[in-house]
């Protein structure tokens, strides 16, 4: 397997990490994690933005009232996240200011987390935000959800690999990983990044195929590749904010077992790559914590440059 050019390898591994799960049965597949997003496209700010309407922090209402039918927004209330133009950046919370918030995170990645500090949903400040002729985009801060995980004790029975009807399927409507596996059986030099709940790197079928940052010296507390993360040897957790992005949920393992557990070593199961480099990023907490499509903008920035 040939190596993938830096700048195209990572745009198959998110999708594949975000929306894969190995079909086993021919029930209800094991789930993706999917990103919601708003139906309003984004729109080119005009020439000039309207003042918001300031308010004593007393009469502030920062959280918009819950929908009538229950459910949770699809986003993070009272945020939003903003752009400026690059010779704007500098004056952030000025502007942020200007714009009725406040900058309560920094990006590395140059987006900006706002706090509104004005009585108007989400939506009317994102489209009000927009308009200033300042700002490159704005968009809520999106939530990120798991779909229902199976726990289903025959996953060895994978007919998505190798499929011969075992399961009562249709034989051979399969990837033909058996004979892929005759040609390559992958290779340590690509990288896959995982973007989930985290991947358990110390698993006996993952360990061996576990990217390492090389650059990194592990536990010294110095950032020694300067790329902006601290001991980041095997990865980054974006939702805890560390570099330990082990997964407390199982999602993430699943799905980095699917791209690459070791394959031809009499344990578990083999992956569709038996030597793969699996860097793990912790975009998701587990279904009681939120997690929002900031952190997934900037593990994808993070695998793009260090991968």
């Amino acid at each position: 397997m040939s190596r993938i050019p830096k700048t195209a390898w990572w745009l198959p591994a998110v999708a594949l990490c975000l929306v894969l799960a190995p079909a086993c049965h021919d029930e209800q597949p094991a789930s993706s994690a999917r990103l919601l997003v708003a139906q309003q496209p984004l729109q080119a700010p005009a020439l000039t933005a309207p003042r918001p309407s300031h308010r004593p922090p007393a009469e502030r209402n920062l959280v918009p009232a819950p929908r009538r039918d229950g459910s949770r927004l699809d986003y993070e209330p009272g945020v939003v996240l903003v752009r400026f133009h690059d010779q704007f950046q500098p004056r952030a919370g000025v502007l942020a200011a200007e714009l009725g918030a406040e900058v309560v995170q920094r990006s590395p990645i140059g987006i900006h987390k706002l706090a509104l500090n004005t009585r108007e949903s989400v939506e009317a400040a994102v489209a009000r935000i927009r308009r200033d002729p300042r700002v490159r985009y704005a968009e809520p801060n999106h939530r990120i959800e798991l779909l229902n995980t199976p726990n289903d004790p025959r996953h060895s029975e994978c007919w998505g690999l190798n499929n011969t009807g075992q399961a009562g399927g249709t034989a051979d409507a399969d990837i033909d990983a058996e004979e892929a596996w005759d040609i390559s059986i992958g290779s340590w030099d690509v990288v896959v990044a995982v973007l989930d709940t985290g991947v358990d790197y110390d698993h006996p079928d993952l360990a061996a195929n576990i990217w390492t940052n090389e650059d990194e010296i592990g536990g010294n507390g110095v950032d020694d590749d300067e790329n902006g993360y601290i001991d980041d040897v095997r990865g980054w957790d974006f939702e805890a904010n560390n570099n330990n992005p082990m997964d407390d949920y199982g999602h993430g393992t699943h799905c980095a077992g699917t791209i690459g557990a070791v394959g031809n070593n009499n344990l578990g199961v083999a992956g569709v790559n038996w030597r793969v480099s699996i860097m793990p990023l912790r975009i998701i907490g587990n279904q009681g914590v939120d997690a929002y499509c900031l952190d997934a903008a900037e593990a994808i920035h993070y695998a793009v440059d260090n991968g």
